[in-house]
């Protein structure tokens, strides 16, 4: 997720279910056609992850335009040298279909989050190293305080 890697505070959840959403959906509610709909769909994404898996393979062979940007940039402040850049393009699609693969192979999300997290060019300076792992600290849940852990 492009969000994960580059905003400073990393959106969490791709898609959010907004009270404007339920309220849509209220005469039937979220838990019965909503519900059974985004089962169906991942269902079908995981039958189907080859297809779509070699599909995204496309991007490492031809990356997407704010790729190449967000490629120029890290380069240029780690270094001018050209092969890192194409280096750097490579790198970011292949991380790109990893996550999207542990994905499909329903691996923890909280798993592939921290692993995102970790990526994020804006979280790697050395003074944000403690947000970063605050950071998973949420994603994961404190064992103590939350249900989730």
């Amino acid at each position: 997720m492009f969000i994960l890697k580059h905003l400073p505070v990393p959106e969490l959840i791709p898609i959010r279910l907004t009270r404007q959403l339920t309220q849509l959906m209220s005469p039937i509610g979220t838990a019965g056609l909503f519900r059974a709909t985004m089962i169906h769909t991942m269902n079908a994404l995981r039958e189907n992850s080859d297809i779509l898996l070699s599909t995204m393979d496309v991007f490492i062979k031809e990356p997407l335009m704010e790729w190449m940007e967000h490629a120029l940039k890290t380069s240029k402040q780690i270094t001018q040298n050209e092969t890192n850049l194409i280096r750097s393009d490579d790198t970011y699609a292949k991380d790109r279909i990893k996550s999207a693969r542990l994905k499909l192979n329903g691996i923890n999300p909280a798993v592939i989050t921290a692993s995102d997290l970790k990526l994020n060019s804006f979280l790697r300076s050395s003074n944000l190293q403690k947000a970063c792992r605050r950071m998973e600290k949420i994603v994961f849940g404190d064992q103590t305080d939350s249900k989730r852990a």
